[in-house]
């Protein structure tokens, strides 16, 4: 049986693009970089204050499949790592593994979806 989670509604200090990985810092939404154990995946656009102050974010704990930005090209069933300002690569250390993707990425800045895991969680990569 597959376990629902939820969102997560958390301050955020500025605007950021959909599906980034975050943390937080100062009290509010942060981009991950490539060394950060992001919190979660923002699940839409964050306006920012001070129309909107908070933002969606999908938990790292949910196993469902999301979307990513991509710091590259990434091929489909790649394992895709951290990497700066949120998104994922396909190149890391396995403390930066991530997951596996299901789509391909076409280049730095393109969407794809990926199943979350990360190196120590049970999965076998």
């Amino acid at each position: 049986m597959r376990r629902v989670i939820g969102l997560l509604s958390l301050p955020v200090s500025g605007a950021f693009d959909p599906f980034l990985r975050v943390i937080m810092s100062g009290g509010a939404l942060a981009l991950a970089g490539a060394n950060d154990d992001e919190i979660g995946v923002l699940n839409d656009r964050a306006i920012g204050p001070p129309q909107f102050p908070m933002a969606a974010v999908i938990p790292q704990g949910d196993p469902a499949q999301r979307d990513g930005v991509a710091s590259a090209a990434i091929l489909q069933y790649a394992y895709v790592y951290a990497a700066a300002n949120g998104q994922l690569g396909p190149t890391g250390t396995p403390a930066q593994l991530r997951g596996l993707s299901m789509t391909a990425a076409a280049g730095a800045g393109s969407w794809f979806q990926y199943l979350p895991f990360k190196a120590g969680s049970g999965a076998t990569y």
